[in-house]
């Protein structure tokens, strides 16, 4: 490693005009990269959501909520709510029924289910409930979608492939 850094000592002082033009290339490669990113990327620290998400904190929705809105649901044979996903303001839940349980009762169960969130939580999420069936069946599945909004859950894919 000595002879190396002798050896690049020596170059630098027999070259001086080029050592310094090397270094100023550099330096302006380097900038030159930063000034692209600036341009190419300028809201690179921005959240992807924006200001969207602003006040989330006082109505902030975790594990623990939704196994208390789960646990206060109860349990009703034939319908299985396998899990709940945040994704910025939407409330994911996915059920999964087997074929003994109605389209309409499903549909039901869905509304009581997305009722037992607060109202301040029902005021600031938009809610999406998927229902599937265990078992091959043309009934299923269905989506339905409640907007902060609006009054329960409207049913826009009924049984579609």
């Amino acid at each position: 490693m000595k002879k190396f850094l002798k050896k690049l000592k020596s170059f630098i002082l027999k070259n001086k005009l080029l050592s310094i033009l090397l270094f100023l290339l550099i330096l302006i490669i380097i900038l030159g990269l930063v000034i692209i990113k600036v341009f190419v990327f300028p809201s690179y620290k921005v959240s992807n959501y924006g200001n969207r998400l602003d006040g989330i904190e006082n109505v902030k929705l975790d594990k623990s909520r939704f196994d208390e809105v789960k646990s206060k649901f109860g349990d009703v044979e034939g319908f299985d709510i396998k899990e709940f996903k945040l994704s910025g303001k939407i409330v994911n839940i996915f059920v999964v029924v087997n074929d003994k349980v109605s389209v309409d009762k499903a549909k039901s169960n869905c509304s009581k289910l997305v009722e037992g969130f607060s109202e301040e939580e029902l005021k600031y999420y938009d809610f999406q409930v998927f229902v599937t069936s265990s078992d091959e069946n043309d009934k299923y599945p269905l989506i339905g979608y409640k907007n902060k909004k609006s009054e329960g859950l409207h049913w826009n894919y009924e049984g579609e492939n």
